[in-house]
């Protein structure tokens, strides 16, 4: 009995081990850029290329269909213009970012049958807390007049130890669903992209599981998972909703 008690001490110690080696297997790095991102569903295929400038700041990306987008930035590098071209090079809309101390809004620009510039009408506001993590997402319209009014949509934002845990979105002013988030201890390529604002991409951590709640009760989960290179960032990841999967993928350099 000792002996088969000591066989099972050796053993547990041994798992104990080698989890403390697989945990010191993520290698070191002086930076790390995304350089390419492809998307993969049944219908869908898309292949994302980046290029960045001397700051580090990723300032155009490449579409497989020949089309690309260019971002512009201010001296604190943050996003001011992001420049959608289409496959002949030909300007066709762009998005104009504002910031201040607490929010950045975006409104977006295309151009008509006339080609003439208009404003899509809709402005979107992001809200920040003082630990600058996005809490409010709203959405304005313009009414006659030309005055900015506040819609009745909008969502907010939960977020802990740097991860968005919480969303709530209303319609009306109702709550329409809610939608929880559960995370891995690994590191989200979402924040490399540094002309993404959006709160569901810069997350800390990657996440592995969402539930959402919707108005009638009816719940949809989605379920991540992923392949990682040796620095802890995804490689490949898997989404899952009601049986029906897509792909992401990532590729990176690193020095």
């Amino acid at each position: 009995m000792k002996k088969q008690l000591l066989l099972i001490s050796y053993f547990i110690s041994f798992l104990i081990l080698l989890s403390c080696e697989e945990e010191s297997e993520i290698h070191s790095y002086n930076d790390i850029y995304i350089k390419k991102y492809i998307k993969e569903s049944e219908n869908l295929s898309e292949i994302h290329i980046y290029e960045y400038d001397v700051s580090e700041l990723i300032i155009k990306v490449s579409y497989d269909n020949n089309a690309f987008s260019t971002f512009d930035y201010d001296s604190l590098g943050r996003i001011i213009r992001k420049s959608n071209y289409n496959a002949e090079e030909k300007l066709v809309s762009y998005e104009i970012y504002e910031h201040d101390s607490n929010y950045i809004s975006r409104i977006n620009y295309s151009i008509n049958s006339r080609n003439e510039w208009i404003m899509s009408g809709n402005k979107y506001v992001f809200t920040y807390n003082t630990e600058d993590f996005c809490t409010k997402l709203s959405h304005y319209q313009k009414d006659d007049s030309g005055i900015w009014i506040e819609y009745d949509s909008y969502y907010t934002f939960n977020w802990t130890n740097g991860n968005l845990t919480d969303v709530f979105y209303y319609y009306n002013n109702v709550l329409w669903y809610s939608e929880t988030y559960e995370y891995d201890n690994k590191s989200n390529p979402g924040i490399l992209f540094t002309y993404i604002i959006s709160p569901w991409s810069v997350t800390i951590n990657n996440p592995i599981k969402s539930t959402k709640v919707l108005y009638d009760g009816k719940i949809e989960t989605t379920k991540y998972s992923y392949m990682y290179n040796a620095y802890g960032y995804p490689t490949e990841k898997i989404i899952t909703l009601d049986s029906v999967s897509y792909y992401e993928k990532y590729e990176y350099e690193i020095k």
